[in-house]
């Protein structure tokens, strides 16, 4: 996950973010669709919804990423 407050366009002004992702890769997560941007509670809350706070990706267990992995546990919406 990179946290850096990131404002795209289009689908290609997250190319640095998405290459600092794959770094040091030996197999290509992000075009598998598992990209994802999160914007925090605090801004959410003050309305503000001007760009993104994070850029992850979400891995499965059958991904082998190399390098820090934050597991959250399943959650019911």
């Amino acid at each position: 996950m990179l946290r850096e407050r990131v404002n795209p366009t289009d689908a290609y002004a997250l190319e640095w973010q998405i290459r600092q992702l794959q770094k040091g890769q030996h197999e290509t997560f992000v075009f598998l669709g598992n990209l994802g941007v999160g914007i925090s509670a605090e801004r959410l809350a003050a309305g503000d919804s001007n760009g993104y706070d994070k850029v992850f990706l979400l891995l499965d267990d059958t991904d082998d990423y190399q390098g820090d992995v934050e597991t959250r546990p399943p959650r019911i919406v």
